[in-house]
């Protein structure tokens, strides 16, 4: 999208967390400003709002903020790059600690190779995590229904996509440090 949807992600972690009701994720989403953002969350939360209820699940405060990097290779120009590994919540269900990452594009449009990418990095990175061993985290997005302006749920478990180990993550990476090389040499013969 070209406009952040944090705002969106902010109210239905605050829903799970059981800070705001539905009423008042409502209320909130009329003070959003930018009004594609605002259109968004009036689809989303009540299609999050259905989702807690069918796969009930209880937000954590002791995790706000919670965020680890994840190095993927050498940084052109020197360093190492990383990427945020930042789930939208991180909740307890059936006992079990359960990052939630949420999508709430309007459309989503990931295939599987990309569904298996980004599970299997979020399971290296974070289900490996000590605090994270032995569970299993969940990505949720939004999509709309086909020409309706209504969203429905569609999920995933990460472990049930994570199928890449280290070795063909490390291949991955290898392939776009070589892409964002080249891309980088381009565009500085372009100046």
């Amino acid at each position: 999208p070209r406009f952040g949807l944090a705002a969106v992600k902010k109210l239905c972690a605050s829903l799970a967390k059981g800070k705001l009701s539905l009423s008042e994720a409502t209320d909130k989403i009329e003070t959003i400003k930018h009004p594609a953002v605002r259109s968004s969350a009036r689809q989303v939360i009540p299609a999050f709002a259905n989702y807690l209820r069918r796969k009930p699940i209880e937000g954590l405060e002791a995790f706000d903020g919670f965020r680890i990097t994840y190095p993927i290779g050498p940084r052109p120009g020197g360093g190492t790059l990383a990427i945020p590994i930042v789930p939208t919540f991180i909740g307890v269900r059936d006992e079990q600690l359960v990052p939630i990452f949420m999508i709430p594009w309007a459309t989503l449009s990931l295939d599987d190779f990309q569904k298996i990418l980004m599970s299997s990095i979020l399971k290296d990175a974070l289900l490996s995590h000590q605090q994270f061993i032995g569970c299993n985290g969940e990505i949720v997005a939004f999509p709309n229904i086909e020409n309706e302006r209504v969203r429905y749920e569609r999920s995933w478990d990460i472990l049930s996509y994570a199928k890449m180990d280290r070795e063909d993550l490390n291949k991955q990476f290898s392939v776009f440090g070589r892409a964002l090389t080249s891309i980088i040499e381009e565009l500085d013969k372009e100046e």
